[in-house]
């Protein structure tokens, strides 16, 4: 329910602030008091865009907001949950605040939102029916969507549009692989090459290191076996002055001597360990000496890898001990264009095992969609004969192509079709209905949903329009009746629709000090009778028009 609405510095508004109760509200006034505005002030609101020459003349900013009671409605407190924006009060309260270049900032329940968000949790709870909407109601594109509304099937909706997805996204892989397939199939040739050259090289992890170091030492034999000889001879050669020797005759005198003072022993010891050492050390030197003295012809086979592994790192454009992982790269993406998961056969297969399933959901929301259409045309029908349209004949018109590819909305279009006089046939909204048939048409539809679609508050802007007599007097008692189940706001013109509300405001335009500005009261039962009257008589009020007044509020208590 809409509780409450402000409104300041829009267009000639300077302020109105208004407090709502349940039933139906009518908004009444002379024509060009600003009654519209108000709903023009709601719809920007609830999201519709803003632009800077909205705001009153003067003035730095515009602000909206309303205040909605939201108990009940689970759809608008389960988004609210989500979005992390409820309170615990049932309440939502939606702001929007507009500046002199025409940026907006929006909020609910106080928190920073997008027109996004506010135009989804919005539509869940305030539908406006103006003169745009009733325009909008003669683009048959948008007839689907009412008919998805009465038919209640949202489920079967959402299922159909997942298959959907589904559908669609294996057909573009599809699309996608035959286009490239020469492309792939060149691709595939070429990594296979280029792997079976790898794997023939048999290049193992860490070989380009070893060899390396290999080839450094074989470059460098003769140096080595010089300085190596060297070594071995000062360590352990039959020269008198070998380091092993040397170091023997050390021990044995440090010995000798620690049979005279024990302390001696450990440096003894020291020795006779370092003595130890220089003899392995001797040992691995003459055993390296013999090793390199046996790789005659080995530099030169080390020679030819490095080539063979520099050169395939050159054709590669990688490092010559990174070639294994080039090697395990390429594998794996050759691997991936193999894979029968996304071969043009198993795509082809999972494609129209989409399809299937999609036609088979299709095909039950088009029997649903089906059987709902006769129940909507028979209410519009019924209605339509109440609000005095009694040879018109209504049909929902299905338009299926059995050989389209699928869409998010099924298998058929649909038009609502219309033949408003006896002798003519059924055309288009668009080509048959008028202003006042329009406005008729658009009532019945709102009244037909109401009883599959609970929003709690519908807005009807100019609902009377081309009607009059006792069309008026039905249009105000469906209203009526339709304010039982939702809120139900009415701005009109004639006094047989404003009798039946059960709350009654006056829109006028005051000028005061220069300026124009707009006022919103509630009526109280006197007033409202005076205005009544001004809606029956125009600008002089006559005792006739007082009683006829009387006698119409009468009827509806």
């Amino acid at each position: 329910m809409l509780s409450a609405l402000t409104v300041e510095n829009f267009l000639i508004i300077d302020r109105v602030v208004a407090n709502f109760e349940r039933g139906m509200t009518v908004l009444t006034g002379e024509t060009g008091t600003g009654k519209s505005i108000l709903i023009d002030a709601l719809e920007l609101t609830l999201g519709r865009r803003a632009q800077s020459h909205l705001l009153r003349p003067g003035a730095n900013k515009l602000s909206l907001s309303i205040a909605l009671d939201v108990s009940g409605q689970t759809a608008a407190i389960s988004w609210l949950k989500k979005q992390s924006m409820e309170n615990d009060e049932n309440s939502c309260v939606i702001r929007r605040v507009i500046n002199s270049e025409g940026r907006s900032q929006a909020y609910i329940n106080g928190s920073l939102s997008t027109l996004e968000q506010l135009k989804e949790l919005t539509m869940l709870l305030v539908d406006v029916a103006g003169q745009n909407n009733q325009q909008q109601l003669l683009d048959s594109s948008r007839h689907l969507a009412l008919l998805d509304l009465y038919s209640d099937h949202e489920a079967q909706l959402l299922e159909m549009q997942n298959i959907y997805q589904q559908w669609k996204m294996v057909n573009d892989q599809l699309n996608h692989r035959q286009q490239q397939s020469q492309e792939i199939e060149i691709k595939q040739q070429w990594l296979t090459q280029q792997c079976q050259e790898l794997e023939q090289a048999a290049i193992k992890a860490g070989e380009y290191e070893q060899i390396e170091q290999e080839h450094r030492v074989l470059s460098q034999k003769e140096k080595l076996k010089q300085a190596l000889a060297n070594a071995y001879q000062a360590l352990d050669a039959e020269s008198q002055q070998n380091a092993n020797l040397l170091l023997a005759t050390a021990y044995n005198e440090l010995h000798s001597l620690s049979e005279i003072d024990t302390k001696l022993q450990e440096v003894a010891e020291l020795v006779n360990y370092a003595l130890d050492q220089s003899n392995e050390a001797a040992r691995e030197i003459k055993q390296y000496l013999d090793r390199i003295d046996n790789t005659q012809g080995e530099l030169e086979t080390i020679e030819r890898r490095l080539g063979v592994l520099t050169e395939l790192a050159r054709k590669y454009k990688t490092s010559a001990n990174l070639l294994p992982e080039k090697l395990e790269q390429m594998s794996h993406e050759l691997k991936m264009l193999d894979d029968p998961e996304q071969s043009i056969e198993q795509l082809e297969k999972k494609r129209d095992n989409a399809e299937a399933d999609y036609k088979k959901i299709a095909l039950q929301v088009s029997g649903t969609r089906k059987r709902s259409a006769r129940v909507l045309e028979e209410a519009v029908l019924k209605l339509l004969k109440q609000l005095n349209m009694k040879q018109a004949q209504f049909k929902i018109n299905f338009v299926t192509d059995s050989h389209t590819t699928p869409s998010p909305s099924g298998l058929e279009r649909v038009a609502f079709m219309l033949c408003a006089n006896p002798g003519q046939k059924l055309q288009p909204l668009a080509k048959a209905a008028s202003g006042g048939e329009l406005s008729r048409i658009s009532l019945a539809l709102q009244v037909a949903l109401s009883n599959r679609r609970m929003i709690p508050v519908l807005i009807f802007d100019e609902v009377d329009s081309g009607v009059g007599g006792a069309t008026a007097e039905i249009v105000g008692r469906l209203l009526k009746k339709l304010s039982s189940q939702t809120q139900v706001f009415c701005v009109t013109h004639l006094a047989q629709i404003a009798c039946q509300a059960d709350h009654h405001y006056y829109v006028e335009k005051v000028s005061k000090d220069g300026s124009t500005s707009v006022s919103l009261t509630k009526l109280n039962k006197q007033d409202r009778l005076q205005e009544l009257a001004r809606m029956i008589a125009g600008t002089k009020i006559t005792k006739q028009s007082l009683d006829h007044a009387r006698q119409m509020l009468a009827t509806t208590e």
